[in-house]
């Protein structure tokens, strides 16, 4: 669904900006300082993150009913954490550290920046990275993320397993079923209608979610914003952002006199690319500032190389996706597999127990028939014994007549 949404949407925008003016068109530009947005994704990416972290760990924590995994690995720990306080142990435990992790790291992030009262970072050493080292950085993230996945226990096939508690819940799934009830009240449709079959049914607005959805639902967050951010990385130019790179150093400065930065930009939009270089901004040889608006530019300790090897981290994590979803589609395909070979098994055993029992019936009557058969034969034989034996009186039994 979300493959045609999203393509959808983009013939929409096109559709729009070709309608109207170019005032009035739809573009990236959010009127948004690129720091405000930056701390914006940083915050959805650690909350993202945290939320993965905590489903994951609570799923391994979990005390399973009747299921032996890892039944040696802490098991006291397990089973407190599972039973503790009647259940609400875990359940309490899980949104304290949720609440108290995204307000402790979104305020972190919120206040960092170059004010005397902002949280800054100078150490040059293992700050200093070049766009290069930060795309490999991201590729590392990156797989770090998709081996996450990899770990599960129902990996590559993810095939529905033990019953596992939502984080911070007592349910193995989420329903909601207002939708369903929306669809309910509304008008049905006349049975003229040619489409009417082609239609869902009520059950399609019934949604339930489960266990490994809300686990790995974060992390699939997570992991858009890191090829988001890894896009960043490979096509980062500091020009873009109101910077510029010192031509010997290679680090960073940051513009941020605003209206000096309006002369150069219109609407976040480059117009003016001669403005954003260190020789508008400073003498290339004596190193003094041109302007009072110089003085006030920050040094950061990023670099930029402008060097191609930035793009040789694009390999690996196409590589990673690839190797994912090759596992994942042979994983399933498999799986197909002994599901059809244990179908097949099945069929073949209720045929071969009808089989069993069609002989057992067959031989049972033939035994029945036997038994019947011998029943009546004895009961002829004693019949004529008693016959034999009730003679005349007086009579001599036949075996003692001389001859």
């Amino acid at each position: 669904m979300i493959a045609g949404i999203v393509p959808s949407l983009f013939i929409a925008i096109m559709l729009h900006n070709l309608m109207v003016s170019s005032e009035h068109a739809i573009t990236s530009a959010t009127d948004m300082e690129m720091r405000s947005f930056g701390k914006l994704t940083q915050c959805c990416s650690v909350s993202a993150d945290l939320l993965a972290i905590l489903m994951v760990t609570d799923a391994v924590l979990q005390e399973e009913k009747g299921v032996h995994r890892y039944q040696e690995w802490a098991p006291r720990v397990r089973h407190f954490y599972t039973k503790g306080w009647r259940g609400f142990f875990r359940v309490v435990l899980v949104w304290v550290v949720a609440l108290a992790s995204i307000v402790g790291f979104a305020t972190g992030i919120l206040h960092t920046g170059k004010a005397s009262d902002d949280v800054k970072w100078e150490n040059e050493v293992i700050g200093g990275l070049s766009e290069v080292a930060r795309a490999v950085l991201v590729c590392g993230i990156f797989f770090s993320d998709l081996f996450t996945v990899v770990q599960d226990w129902e990996f590559p096939s993810f095939t529905p397993g033990v019953d596992i508690m939502i984080a911070g819940t007592f349910s193995v799934e989420l329903k909601c079923r207002c939708l369903r009830r929306c669809t309910d009240k509304l008008p049905s449709w006349p049975s003229c209608c040619v489409c009417r079959k082609h239609l869902p049914d009520a059950n399609f607005a019934h949604l339930t979610v489960t266990g490994p959805w809300l686990t790995y639902g974060p992390l699939l967050v997570v992991i858009c914003l890191d090829l988001f951010c890894m896009k960043n990385q490979i096509f980062y130019v500091p020009s873009t952002y109101g910077q510029y790179a010192h031509p010997m150093t290679e680090r960073v400065w940051t513009i941020v006199d605003k209206d000096y930065l309006l002369q150069a930009y219109t609407r976040g939009v480059l117009t003016n690319a001669e403005m954003i270089t260190y020789g508008a901004r400073w003498n290339v040889t004596t190193g003094q500032a041109l302007s009072a608006s110089a003085l006030t530019d920050i040094q950061l300790t990023s670099r930029y190389t402008a060097s191609s090897l930035k793009y040789i981290a694009i390999i690996p994590s196409f590589l990673l996706i690839a190797g994912f979803w090759v596992l994942v589609f042979f994983g399933n395909a498999n799986h197909l597999k002994l599901v059809e070979f244990n179908s097949n098994m099945l069929k073949k055993s209720a045929q071969a127990k009808e089989f069993a029992t069609q002989e057992i019936k067959q031989v049972s009557g033939m035994l029945s028939s036997a038994v019947h058969t011998c029943e009546a034969n004895v009961a002829r034989v004693m019949s004529r014994a008693e016959d034999t034996s009730d003679g005349p009186p007086g009579s001599v039994p036949s075996s003692h007549v001389s001859p």
